[in-house]
């Protein structure tokens, strides 16, 4: 009778891991699940914010523009207006670039203007 007692208990120990285990799955699934919305709702934020799902990238020392199926890196923010903010702080950035390089070309003044 010992050895019924020993392999029931190790069935019981076996099917207890495997509980265990399934719970752990479904926890770990259920966060996948949760990053997976969060993960859609920052790419239709971005979509509603910038309409043809395009950006500027950098393509070694210049920037240039995205083909059409390129999607940006999708970051997720905690509310619409932080991702706002942040497209107008790129905005800025992006015009004082532009600017520098304004300021770095010679002025040419037009023939006989002087």
């Amino acid at each position: 009778m010992t050895p019924n007692r020993g392999t029931g208990s190790q069935s019981w120990t076996r099917e207890c891991e495997s509980v265990l285990t399934l719970e752990g799955l479904e926890g770990a699934l259920s966060d996948l699940l949760h990053q997976t919305h969060q993960l859609r709702d920052a790419v239709d934020s971005w979509d509603r914010l910038s309409p043809g799902g395009c950006c500027a990238v950098r393509t070694g020392s210049s920037w240039g523009e995205a083909a059409p199926a390129t999607r940006p890196p999708i970051l997720c923010y905690s509310t619409p207006v932080e991702l706002k903010e942040l497209e107008g702080l790129r905005l800025k950035v992006d015009i004082l670039r532009q600017q520098t390089r304004l300021h770095k070309c010679p002025s040419r003044s037009p023939a006989g203007a002087e």
